[in-house]
């Protein structure tokens, strides 16, 4: 709760001079509504019936207006009076929607761009454990459900208080046996909406978790459509969803009966107290007790106040939803953000040495790295060659500071990998991944993400080796063509050649190629390679592949097997040495005669 307190104070503590304004305006509307039945009561018994005034506040309002005698014979004057009170009225109710709007939107605002910078800078396995549907449900649903609390639950909040409060001291002077009659049944208005926020917090739960699954699923299956066709899973997966969305359904049509059980009994309540009041104050009214005239005030007074606390259970409700939301929105913010600002920071020379490192994933004891130990000089071409799941990927997650290693060393120009500023460490190190991302923007707009500075010649450089401009001739705005979202207006070669272009334009010290290579065909694979060479300020090249063809011109490779260095050497050395190169070289060698 005190996270969640300190988390509302951040972002509404810009918003506490409007919210006072809010709480202004609303007070002086609570005020104009009460004062209208006073008027009516005023013109009935003191103006039109000429009974005594017994309300100095009254008296003096009179005498500012000429007196009695001459509101009496002017009765314009006492309709002036309640056109004035609405007029005051219609300027506050102005006053508090565009308030309740500025601090929603203010408020919306700030917490969506701290939850999305937060997002940001979260460390990479904090991604891979969360689901990606319920992170944008946190981002959306959830802070909507903050912004409308503050678009309106706040200022009528304010409203029931203050109604409430003014309308007793009032009733209270003018007569105490109704005030009291009136105020019976208010209790049980509020304790039942109290207790109806309880039982309906554990609804919002459930409604929120079903929600955040539903958005998942659909997320997650929009993103594998490919997949799912291809294995014939449209049938299945839509059974699958309809199962999710049979929870969320039921968990609606809890939540609705609860409202619905709410406001009728709430509606009861509220009638019957309205009721009450009119039934004790015409039997003064008969015993002489009471005038008409503070009878239609009380009666009136009633029916501001019971729909007001009537609304408080809704209120309640929406700040019950919103406890939930805050405290979903508040998990991720308390999670520690990934360390960008500590560390050395020096030139990167190219100078790897990995001795002895173990690693495993949290979720798995089993070590998927057991015991690398390998060197790679400066401007030297090295390939990392093995088959699936020798860990590969792992180690260049662990060489790009996305996953830390248990143990050994790995050491950068003779600096602990640990001790790296991890920015400065992604600055000097690029990777082109397996899987390219592309946004949906245009070519030039996605080669130059990593360097926004580029040149034009730096642009058509990086695009000349990456082989981009063999395809970017074809389209009618060459580099400001638009792709599609994910790169799908692209073929998997052309995407991994634009991504590879991206990588290269960062003129990054080490360049790692992630399996990149193998969506484009051998003789553009040799091809970029060979142009890596031929550069003037050759970077510290690592090729993860599977395929001899790429690893073969390499300086010198290393064969990752079962997650320890099998074998290290050139590709001659390793053709004359048995073992797993060896093998992989026969059967490729047969598939590439055989096509």
């Amino acid at each position: 709760m005190s996270n969640q307190i300190k988390f509302l104070h951040q972002v509404v503590k810009k918003q506490y001079f409007k919210l006072f304004l809010l709480a202004t305006a609303t007070v002086i509307y609570v005020s104009m509504n009460l004062l209208q039945p006073i008027l009516f009561g005023f013109i009935i018994d003191n103006v039109v019936n000429q009974e005594p005034i017994t309300n100095g506040i009254m008296n003096v309002l009179a005498e500012a207006f000429g007196g009695v005698g001459f509101i009496r014979n002017n009765l314009w004057v006492g309709a002036l009076l309640i056109l004035l009170t609405s007029v005051i009225g219609a300027l506050m109710i102005f006053s508090r929607s565009r308030l309740n709007g500025l601090i929603s939107e203010n408020v919306a605002f700030n917490i969506k761009d701290g939850l999305f910078k937060h997002l940001m800078f979260q460390p990479y396995k904090y991604f891979v454990t969360s689901k990606t549907g319920d992170l944008i449900q946190r981002a959306t649903s959830d802070i909507d459900t903050v912004r409308r609390v503050f678009a309106g639950q706040i200022g009528e909040l304010i409203y029931a208080v203050s109604i409430v409060i003014i309308a007793f001291i009032v009733m209270f002077s003018i007569n105490v046996k109704l005030a009291l009659t009136s105020a019976i049944l208010l209790p049980i208005i509020f304790i039942f909406a109290i207790v109806f926020f309880i039982y309906v917090r554990k609804r919002f739960e459930e409604y929120e978790t079903a929600d955040s699954n539903l958005t998942h699923a659909i997320s997650e299956n929009l993103a594998a459509t490919r997949v799912i066709k291809a294995f014939n899973r449209e049938l299945y997966e839509s059974e699958v969803f309809d199962k999710v969305n049979q929870k969320i359904s039921a968990a609606g049509i809890k939540m609705i009966d609860a409202l619905a059980f709410y406001w009728g009994v709430s509606d009861f309540i509220c009638f019957s107290s309205i009721l009450l009041v009119s039934v004790v104050g015409i039997i003064m009214v008969a015993n002489n007790q009471i005038s008409i005239g503070q009878v239609i005030i009380f009666t009136s007074y009633s029916g501001l106040m019971v729909w007001p606390l009537r609304n408080m259970g809704r209120i309640i409700a929406d700040l019950g939803k919103v406890s939930v939301s805050i405290s979903r929105i508040v998990e991720v913010i308390d999670e520690p953000m990934e360390d960008l600002e500590t560390g050395q920071k020096f030139d990167f020379q190219g100078h790897i040495e990995l001795k002895d490192v173990r690693f495993a994933y949290d979720d798995d004891p089993y070590e998927i790295l057991k015991g690398v130990t390998l060197e790679i000089q400066p401007s030297q071409s090295v390939a990392i060659l093995g088959p699936t799941g020798a860990g590969k990927s792992s180690l260049i997650h662990i060489l790009t500071g996305l996953y830390d290693y248990e143990s050994g060393s790995i050491k950068i120009d003779g600096v602990e990998l640990s001790d790296i500023n991890k920015h400065h460490l992604r600055e000097n190190i690029s990777v082109v991944l397996q899987e390219p991302f592309l946004f949906s923007k245009s070519v030039k707009e996605n080669i130059v993400i990593a360097k926004q500075s580029a040149s034009h010649e730096q642009i058509a450089s990086a695009t000349h080796i990456a082989h981009v401009e063999d395809f970017i001739r074809n389209f009618e705005a060459e580099y400001e063509t638009l792709i599609g979202e994910r790169g799908t207006t692209l073929s998997g070669g052309q995407k991994q050649r634009v991504a590879i272009a991206r990588t290269l334009i960062n003129d990054a010290p080490i360049i790692i190629f992630d399996d990149s290579l193998s969506a484009v065909d051998t003789q553009t694979d040799k091809e970029i390679r060979t142009k890596l060479k031929e550069l003037k300020n050759k970077a510290t090249t690592i090729i993860i592949t599977q395929r001899i063809a790429s690893a073969k011109d390499a300086d010198q490779i290393f064969v990752l097997e079962d997650g320890i260095i099998s074998q290290a050497g050139t590709h001659e050395e390793l053709l004359n040495e048995s073992g797993l190169y060896q093998r992989i070289n026969e059967v490729q060698s047969k598939m590439e005669v055989g096509e």
